[in-house]
C-alpha cells in the first residue's frame, strides 16, 4: 500500500551550519518540485553551491553567493538532486553562519 501525502507549503533545511570552512554534500530526494533554493549568511561570509541531477548533469553550475540572504534558484522536473556546499569565505565568528533551504 502507498500513501501519498500532498502539503502546500513545504520548507526543507538542507544545510544549519557553525563550521568553517566546510565542504558538503547532501542530497534530496523523492521530493516533487519545483523547490526555491534560497540561502541566508551571517557577517562577510560566501559559500559555493552546485547542484547534480540523478544522471550527473548539472541542474546549477558552481555559483558563489554572499550577502545576507537571498534566491538561488528555483529547480523543477527532478525528484533527486545532489547537492555540494563549499565555504568561500570566513568570518570571526561563524554561528550558523549558512543556513540552505528548498522551498516548494
Amino acid at each position: 500500500k502507498t500513501t501519498t501525502t500532498t502539503t502546500s507549503h513545504l520548507t526543507l533545511t538542507l544545510v544549519k551550519t557553525s563550521t568553517c570552512p566546510i565542504s558538503y554534500m547532501t542530497e534530496v530526494k523523492d521530493i516533487k518540485g519545483p523547490l526555491t533554493l534560497k540561502y541566508k549568511l551571517e557577517g562577510n561570509t560566501s559559500f559555493g553551491i552546485t547542484i547534480w541531477a540523478k544522471d550527473g548533469n548539472e541542474l546549477l553550475k558552481n555559483t558563489t553567493y554572499s550577502g545576507n540572504s537571498g534566491q538561488i534558484t528555483t529547480i523543477s522536473g527532478v525528484d533527486y538532486m545532489k547537492i555540494r556546499v563549499e565555504s568561500k569565505s570566513c568570518a570571526g565568528n561563524n554561528d550558523n553562519w549558512l543556513t540552505l533551504t528548498a522551498e516548494r
